[in-house]
């Protein structure tokens, strides 16, 4: 039983060469056909990955550039309705002068009328004055005393009016 000769050699070496070829149907194919597939799986996983991270750059890039270009677009409308704004600001400021101008000037005129109807009626008054104290110095055959009198009466009657 201990001894080694060489058909006992033989037959374990045909031992190992059919056991071989048996694991090797029966446990190494499947197992190489399951890493490979494994391996396969996990390239497509990788390069989806790799796929989905470009796709995702791409669009964090142009959602980026779309913000930058709304961004400088709602300045652009900010400043074009701010240059409309004052543009109105001034349109409505020179109206206002104008109004405010007319109104001044018709007002001025309005005072020199009223100053103009004041002085005629002023100058009317002194007229009447002067035909009333002609009247009564006529009617009176005045003397020099009685002529003071009614110029003093007269003085008195335009101060109280």
């Amino acid at each position: 039983m201990g001894e080694i000769t060489v058909s006992k050699i033989i037959f374990a070496m045909a031992n190992f060469a059919v056991l071989y070829l048996i694991l090797r149907r029966i446990l190494f194919k499947p197992v190489i056909d399951l890493i490979t597939s494994r391996q396969d799986e996990v390239k497509d996983m990788y390069s989806n990955a790799e796929d989905k991270l470009s796709l995702a750059t791409n669009r964090e890039k142009e959602s980026t550039e779309k913000l930058i270009k709304i961004k400088k677009d709602g300045n652009e409308l900010v400043n074009q309705y701010k240059l409309k704004a004052e543009s109105v600001y001034d349109d409505i400021v020179g109206d206002a002068k104008i109004e405010a101008d007319k109104i001044r000037e018709r007002a001025r005129l309005d005072a020199k009328r009223e100053m103009e109807r004041a002085q005629a009626d002023i100058k009317d008054r002194v007229v009447d004055l002067s035909m009333m104290l002609t009247k009564k110095v006529l009617a009176k055959n005045i003397e020099r005393e009685v002529y003071t009198e009614i110029i003093d009466e007269f003085i008195s009657e335009v101060g109280n009016d």
